[in-house]
């Protein structure tokens, strides 16, 4: 049971801050930007948790390198547009 709940707890939690982030959107029309970056700077840690098989570890690698990207040049953008 613990091992399930390791497992699924960061990507139900990355879930649940977008469909927050999109209910915040629909009802006050506003995005906090600094809460969806996180959502690309955790994807790769909560996919490790899983036990990909069937993907290569270059496709992988790829995608952890494209989240961080997506994750670092969000937080720039964010960054500079509350300056």
């Amino acid at each position: 049971m613990k091992e399930t709940l390791k497992k699924w707890f960061t990507p139900v939690c990355l879930l649940i801050i977008i469909f927050t982030q999109l209910l915040t959107y629909y009802t006050k029309n506003e995005i906090n930007g600094g809460l969806l970056i996180v959502v690309p700077a955790l994807m790769p840690a909560a996919l490790k948790s899983f036990e990909l098989k069937n993907i290569s570890v270059k496709l992988i690698k790829s995608f952890e390198w494209a989240m961080v990207t997506i994750a670092v040049v969000g937080l720039i953008y964010v960054l500079w547009s509350t300056m």
